[in-house]
């Protein structure tokens, strides 16, 4: 059972307009359309009846053949459903904004995606309008596929606490002559020096207790050492 079949004839050599319509006037009863690619060549596809591509392609080049006086430099045959369906799919990809761009990674600032601009695997803007840059969403979503986000804003470094201050306090060790040992006050247990003036000259005494509550009537003097 033949069925309807779309061939579709490449030729290397360029063609202008007068030559293309001449062609589809020539091959009107098949449906015959001719178009001309800018730097590569022309194109003609006609209808055929045929039982099977090979004759298909066969019958489609014995009809162009002495209409266009040249030979092909490529053929293809599609049935005419896939044919129609080639046909009506969209010839320019999606293009996509700024604002567009933000949404598909996520949500992100029109800002933002000026500054990914400058990282290495962004998508190149297809056209430049007065508005602004457009992108094909198929590249972006590949590289959102991709892309290397970290969520959230970056942790804030820890504050620096101060460390507390260590006091310290000069200790006369009794029987050594002259010697001062340095002892932090908590090295001390709470210990805190003693001072008497004699003849002005301040001198140091072993250490006694801190006062806690009411002053103790029997607390012991610590013994003055002299240099």
């Amino acid at each position: 059972m033949n069925i309807m079949w779309a061939i579709t004839l490449s030729y290397s050599a360029d063609a202008d307009r007068n030559t293309l319509d001449s062609w589809e006037d020539a091959l009107a009863e098949h449906d015959a359309t001719a178009a001309r690619i800018p730097n590569e060549g022309s194109t003609l596809t006609l209808y055929v009846d045929a039982a099977d591509p090979i004759d298909a392609v066969s019958v489609g080049g014995t009809l162009a053949r002495p209409v266009t006086d040249r030979t092909p430099s490529g053929v293809e045959v599609l049935d005419e459903e896939a044919h129609v369906e080639r046909a009506l799919r969209p010839n320019l990809p999606e293009l996509v904004s700024a604002p567009e761009v933000g949404e598909i990674l996520g949500g992100i600032t029109r800002q933002r995606v000026y500054q990914l601009q400058r990282t290495n695997g962004f998508p190149e803007p297809l056209y430049n309008l007065r508005t602004g840059p457009v992108w094909d969403a198929t590249a972006i979503r590949a590289f959102a596929a991709n892309w290397d986000r970290k969520p959230g804003r970056r942790p804030a470094p820890p504050a620096k606490t101060a460390k507390p201050a260590t006091k310290q306090v000069h200790e006369t060790t009794p029987g050594r002559a002259g010697v001062v040992r340095k002892r932090t006050a908590k090295q001390a247990g709470g210990m805190k020096p003693s001072a008497k003036k004699v003849g002005g000259d301040v001198r140091k005494t072993a250490l006694k207790p801190a006062a806690t509550g009411a002053p103790k009537s029997n607390a012991r003097r610590g013994r003055r050492v002299e240099a």
